[in-house]
């Protein structure tokens, strides 16, 4: 299933464009920074919002050009808003079944039943709308998205008021399920762990355009945002689960600069991933430490001696074809003597690889 979407919207002093052609496949995260206008873009696609010289083609059916536009119940679209509108007067069941009405959807009871034990609202189907908690609102809204059996499902932080633990059981069993309804999702969030873990591709909406990639650790890697670089600039790697060590409690894993040690994670070997490096956790040595607690030294080469701020640089390493970056004082550059194409080794603490 392909999907084409042309926006060109300005609105005071919010602007977003987009040029877009991608292959909706399992989930398609969408991500960038508050304001940048995701909900714009997730509410244009489901027909909430319109605006001019707009093109929204799916899978070959024009949603909206300058001759037509779809209206959102007729659409077949799946969506869950930030804040999931469920009519108050109705009780849960009746908002679910409100869905399947307006799609003319003959219910798959086997799903429903499924859905409302995983999702944990088996007990919420008699209950008003009033009487839920945001997080039962919000399970109750992903049911509701899914069951017409949408062509796609469009979530905005659809589990922004579920608890981690379940949101971590949560996502992956919706991801699996909609896989197997041959479902496609868009889901916006915040955040990196869950782009990392469950995100097959990436939307990035950030100053002002939106652009598609299938390389996620690429594209996150370039993508400056203030809250992902709290402590400095990241770097995401493609990851492969070598094996576990369950004595010290660590996973040695392959990537683009070697493998790597890290705390132990959840994947099987051979299983893949994403790791994220930050800047502030790499070190720079020029010899080969032999009696040091870090396990990570690897060789790389100097490629780039950049000015970070007035007392400190960043420094971009390279291992093969790959990239990471180490943000260090000034004076450290300096005592090392850095210049470009030095063979070095640079240095990460196992548990400051995070996944």
């Amino acid at each position: 299933m392909n999907l084409s979407v042309k926006l060109n919207i300005k609105r005071d002093q919010f602007a977003l464009k987009a040029d877009l052609s991608l292959p909706l496949e399992n989930m398609t995260a969408c991500f960038g920074p508050s304001g940048a206008g995701k909900t714009t873009f997730l509410r244009h696609l489901v027909g909430l919002d319109k605006s001019p010289k707009t093109s929204i083609v799916l899978d070959g059916d024009i949603l909206q050009d300058d001759d037509s536009f779809i209206e959102t119940h007729r659409r077949n679209l799946g969506f869950v808003d930030q804040n999931p509108f469920l009519f108050d007067h109705l009780n849960v069941e009746q908002n679910i079944m409100l869905s399947a009405k307006n799609f003319s959807t003959v219910i798959n009871k086997d799903l429903l039943s499924e859905l409302k034990k995983r999702l944990k609202i088996d007990n919420l189907m008699s209950r008003r709308v009033s009487r839920l908690s945001g997080g039962e609102k919000q399970r109750v809204a992903i049911l509701r998205s899914l069951i017409s059996l949408p062509k796609v499902v469009l979530w905005d932080e659809p589990l922004s008021a579920v608890g981690y633990k379940q949101k971590e059981s949560l996502i992956p069993y919706l991801k699996n399920t909609c896989a197997r309804l041959r479902i496609p999702i868009i889901y916006v969030t915040h955040s990196i762990d869950e782009i990392l873990n469950y995100s097959d591709q990436i939307i990035i909406i950030n100053d002002g355009k939106a652009e598609f990639s299938k390389n996620i650790s690429q594209s996150l890697t370039k993508v400056q945002i203030p809250y992902l670089n709290r402590k400095g600039i990241s770097v995401f790697l493609d990851a492969k689960v070598i094996r576990n060590d369950n004595r010290y409690g660590i996973t040695i894993i392959e990537t683009g600069i070697g493998r790597l040690s890290i705390p132990e994670c959840q994947f099987e070997v051979g299983q893949r991933f994403r790791v994220r490096i930050l800047s502030d956790d790499v070190s720079i040595t020029l010899s080969k430490s032999k009696d040091s607690s870090i396990s990570n030294i690897f060789k790389v080469k100097v490629k780039k001696i950049a000015t970070d701020s007035k007392h400190m640089k960043i420094i971009t390493l390279e291992s093969g074809s790959t990239q990471i970056k180490a943000r260090i004082t000034k004076k450290s550059s300096e005592i090392l003597n850095l210049e470009l194409n030095d063979e070095v080794f640079a240095q990460i603490k196992t548990v400051a690889i995070t996944y």
